[in-house]
């Protein structure tokens, strides 16, 4: 009745429009298609999803599903309707059916027991045109994804590639703190120089040489471009694109969101295309006995024992992968922990006197070192625990529709895993919203994946495979950064996040800092 009534009330409307203004008719009967097309879609998904014992879940409107009750910081939102709804709720992103997963029991139910059909991605807009081919977090687990993670696996994120790496690591390390001394007793913008030491560190690793933006030789070394490229499309592959929530509004793309992913990724096709190709001439005629160096090389070579041989195509986005991944994720959780630190002198304290203790003043600390350093590990597991980049972890997908505990889940399922709210869940940890390292002192708690109420690096077949260098450079920068430098306590720091495909602090941290090594330590 409700629908007549509103189509009968358009037709009225329409035939005096079409009467007093012929040019509105066109217009008119787009409103009409639009109206019926609501409709029928509102009905198809309630029949569709009408057999199933969905997880609950508020009233969705139609067309917009429950897009409404998202705010500007949607892990607040939905740790909002978890709390009221359950642990397991459901929702709709327009047309797209949404798990919301905030608690560890949940969690490890999706990640550990149903891994393999939660192990796939939704094809969002941006991803899809951004690359020719696909990323390794964007890629959905078939045999190929599974060569490349291999490879990243055993050759370049293994133990002992990583200890080769150490001198590179150590070398950017020095270069961070000597930025911050020259400054003297300015204010420091830690993050763009934890940024800058991030960004080398992998493009050493990866490409041999440090990315540094110099205008002067740009058009000689296309890597010079990267970084703002990096910069641009993580951007824009965390920016909310309504097309793909309501994909039959995707023709109009009315956000530009891909007209902006394909111009962008041109851009990045042509560098990383330069960059490869320069490589593989110095290979092959320059000189072609050299041994692999580094990840580059590396994958050259694995491209091209390949039977049949993989298109080098392909390397670009892997290349994409490992830079986007590493190039925020190491600094922002330093400058967390900073910020923590700093706002708790006596926390901080205890750090200086632990390394002080361990390490002395002789030497920079090592990697070996912080196993010695049991309050400093608990430091970083906190900051982890309380800030954790990605707030979702990287979305997951059911492939195929199947049951958690008494619920039915609806087949390519957009599934959000709160770690945030898992972080703060005041049944899961005690006094969730102080920054208490000591809670974890004692416990068997770690970051690698096998403890579901805290998994800054997610955990089963789609864990972060970054996730040892991740740790490596953390401890480093965090533990160096305190050995070299007193820093000016400040217990009423704005720690107010900012809401993005990596959670950072809305305004960046300025620091003031006095050394207190030896210079020579920064200079060797």
């Amino acid at each position: 009745m409700a629908e007549q009534t509103v189509l009968s009330n358009t037709k009225i409307s329409l035939s005096s429009a079409s009467m007093s203004d012929p040019s509105a008719l066109p217009l008119l009967h787009f409103f009409v298609a639009f109206l019926l097309l609501c409709i029928l879609s509102f009905a198809f998904l309630k029949k569709r999803y009408s057999r199933l014992r969905l997880p609950p879940g508020p009233p969705g409107l139609p067309i917009l599903g429950h897009l409404h009750k998202l705010s500007l910081d949607p892990h607040k939102s939905l740790q909002s309707l978890s709390r009221t709804y359950g642990p397991l709720l459901f929702l709709k992103f327009g047309s797209l059916p949404v798990i919301v997963v905030s608690s560890p029991e949940m969690a490890k139910n999706i990640l550990q027991k149903q891994d393999q059909n939660f192990a796939w991605r939704s094809p969002f807009v941006v991803h899809r045109v951004l690359h020719k081919y696909p990323t390794i977090a964007g890629s959905q687990p078939d045999p190929a994804w599974r060569s490349i993670r291999q490879i990243c696996a055993t050759q370049l994120f293994a133990p002992t590639k990583l200890k080769s790496f150490q001198p590179i690591i150590l070398e950017e390390i020095r270069s961070l703190l000597r930025s911050i001394d020259a400054d003297g007793h300015q204010k420091s913008c830690v993050r763009s120089k934890l940024h800058a030491a991030s960004i080398n560190i992998i493009s050493r690793m990866t490409l041999g040489n440090k990315l540094q933006m110099n205008e002067s030789n740009s058009a000689a070394n296309a890597s010079a471009h990267l970084t703002n490229l990096l910069v641009e499309s993580i951007e824009l592959s965390g920016f909310f694109n309504l097309s793909d929530y309501v994909p039959w509004l995707a023709w109009m793309d009315l956000q530009g969101c891909e007209r902006k992913s394909k111009a962008l990724g041109g851009k990045l096709q042509k560098v990383w295309t330069e960059i490869i190709d320069e490589r593989r001439q110095y290979r092959n005629i320059v000189c072609p006995e050299r041994e692999d160096t580094d990840f580059l090389d590396i994958l050259l070579s694995a491209f091209e024992i390949k039977d049949p041989p993989l298109e080098y195509e392909k390397i670009a986005p892997i290349l994409y992968d490992i830079f986007a991944g590493g190039t925020d994720t190491s600094a922002i959780t330093v400058e967390w922990a900073l910020a923590e630190l700093i706002s708790h002198p006596s926390k901080m304290k205890r750090v200086q006197d632990e390394i002080d203790e361990v390490v002395g003043n002789s030497r920079l600390v090592e990697p070996e070192d912080v196993q010695n350093m049991p309050y400093f590990q608990a430091v970083i597991k906190e900051t982890m625990r309380l800030h954790p980049l990605l707030p979702f972890l990287v979305p997951h997908m059911a492939k195929a529709e199947c049951r958690v505990e008494d619920f039915d889940i609806p087949a390519n399922a957009l599934t959000l895993i709160n770690v945030w709210a898992i972080g703060r869940d005041e049944k899961v940890w005690g006094s969730a919203l102080d920054f208490s390292p000591e809670r974890f002192l004692g416990s068997d708690i770690d970051v690698r994946g096998r403890h579901f109420e805290l998994l800054p690096f997610g955990s089963g077949r789609r864990a972060c495979p970054g996730m040892l260098l991740g740790i490596i450079n953390v401890n480093l920068m965090l533990a160096c950064l305190r050995q070299a430098f007193v820093f000016e306590p400040n217990e009423r720091l704005d720690k107010t996040e900012k809401f993005g495909i990596v959670m950072a602090l809305a305004n960046p941290l300025l620091i003031r800092a006095s050394p207190r090594v030896p210079i020579h330590l920064l200079l060797e």
